[in-house]
């Protein structure tokens, strides 16, 4: 049996609240977190609606290259990282730039020998426990990130 839900979207709305983060944000950007296809509301569906946004934060590399051919050009940042070197490859293509989270993805990131331009982003562990390094390990994360070639 199928539930009886429909999620309809307001697109004025949508608009109108990203332009009020906007104003509150006071000149720092507003990033439009679309994970999990825009929460179920076709990544598609949103993205024009989005444009005032200056970034889409996003989960699955698949999701980077739907936004890519959907029309997106501004930044887009993958949220939970990469989990292989081939990934690298695809956000340096599309232009995604993935949070580095661990010890894993810092590894992978001095191991690949071919990046040219990958912008990256530290994921500090804030409390929660689910991703991130702790405080204490930044500084030695970000002196890595910054010897390896490529890393921005």
């Amino acid at each position: 049996m199928t539930r009886p839900i429909k999620a309809i979207i307001h697109q004025r709305n949508l608009i109108h609240n990203l332009n009020l983060m906007k104003k509150l944000a006071a000149g720092r950007q507003v990033w439009a977190v679309v994970k999990a296809d825009a929460y179920g509301h076709g990544l598609e569906n949103v993205i024009d609606t989005l444009s005032g946004a200056d970034a889409l934060a996003i989960i699955d590399i698949e999701d980077v290259i739907r936004a890519r051919e959907a029309g997106w050009d501004k930044r887009i940042v993958l949220l939970q990282g990469f989990f292989s070197s081939e990934d690298l490859k695809i956000l340096e293509k599309y232009g995604a730039e993935p949070v580095v989270h661990n010890y894993v993805h810092l590894q992978r990131l001095e191991d690949c020998s071919s990046l040219q331009s990958l912008r990256v982003h530290i994921g500090i562990n804030s409390g929660m426990n689910r991703f991130g390094f702790l405080p204490e390990e930044v500084n030695e994360v970000e002196k890595r990130l910054s010897a390896i070639d490529g890393i921005e």
